[in-house]
């Protein structure tokens, strides 16, 4: 059980109340979620010319996730559709998320999990994302 609003609320009740980590590929990428309880679950999704499976991903979020995303060239069309959907972008410094650089097991799904727990903790180097009309 966990309180919100002073009333307690099964798992079940939470719905899909997570914070996401997305490792953003060229045709691919890994995505995690953190749920409240601190369960983390990875998956990976396709987009090579197509945002309809990203977009799906989104949608089945709570509205107001939070997602984080390094701040690579192709980032902002994740951005765009994130938002469009309700959510929080949280955009990442690649240079300054010293836990992903400098770790001795480098993979996407580390990348991603590192991601997730600097997100929650609130360590995540941010960058500041333009305005739409800007980008």
């Amino acid at each position: 059980m966990i309180r919100c609003r002073e009333k307690a609320i099964s798992r079940q009740e939470a719905g899909n109340m997570v914070d996401v980590a997305i490792d953003l590929h060229k045709r691919r990428s890994q995505v995690g979620t953190l749920d409240e309880w601190g369960e983390v679950k990875q998956q990976s999704i396709e987009h090579d010319g197509d945002a309809g499976e990203m977009q799906a991903f989104f949608q089945g979020l709570e509205p107001g996730s939070r997602i984080a995303i390094e701040a690579t060239g192709n980032w902002w069309w994740v951005a765009d559709l994130a938002e469009e959907c309700g959510h929080e972008v949280v955009l990442s410094n690649p240079k300054k998320t010293r836990a992903i650089a400098d770790a001795c097991l480098k993979n996407d799904h580390v990348d991603t999990e590192q991601l997730l727990h600097l997100l929650r903790l609130g360590y995540l180097p941010r960058v500041w994302i333009p305005p739409a009309p800007l980008r």
